[in-house]
């Protein structure tokens, strides 16, 4: 399914420790109009165990059903590196990226990363944001 014309099917990319502020972001956009498709901010609050495999198929899957990318950085976020995989994916995929924060590594230079200072300067990129011509 195509989301309306000026709305976009958005995966939010970022640390579990950060998921109380993706939570908060996920509801402004889908305020916006915007579907959020990141599933595992609904379940970032119970520490998921086992079955890890299965978590990051579902990641996958959402990501790929995706059409944007939005991703939190900067020196205090930290993790695991999830979110490096999940940025990497999204240049393969050709998806348009909007990195929240600051660039910490070479492929935050590519084309397709714009970088912003905020969350609100996210929500206007996208809604700046035109689709391409079918």
């Amino acid at each position: 399914m195509t989301a309306k014309e000026g709305t976009w099917r958005v995966y939010l990319s970022g640390p579990t420790r950060e998921a109380v502020t993706l939570c908060a972001f996920a509801a402004d956009l889908r305020d916006d109009g915007h579907q959020v498709t990141s599933r595992w901010l609904e379940s970032y609050s119970r520490r998921a165990t086992g079955d890890e495999a299965s978590r990051a198929q579902r990641d996958l899957a959402d990501l790929r059903s995706s059409e944007f990318l939005v991703a939190l950085t900067g020196p205090r976020v930290g993790g695991r590196g999830g979110r490096h995989t999940e940025l990497g994916v999204a240049i393969e995929r050709g998806l348009p990226i909007v990195l929240v924060g600051t660039v910490e590594h070479v492929f935050h230079h590519m084309a397709a990363v714009t970088v912003v200072v905020d969350f609100d300067a996210a929500r206007n990129y996208l809604a700046a944001s035109r689709r391409p011509p079918a």
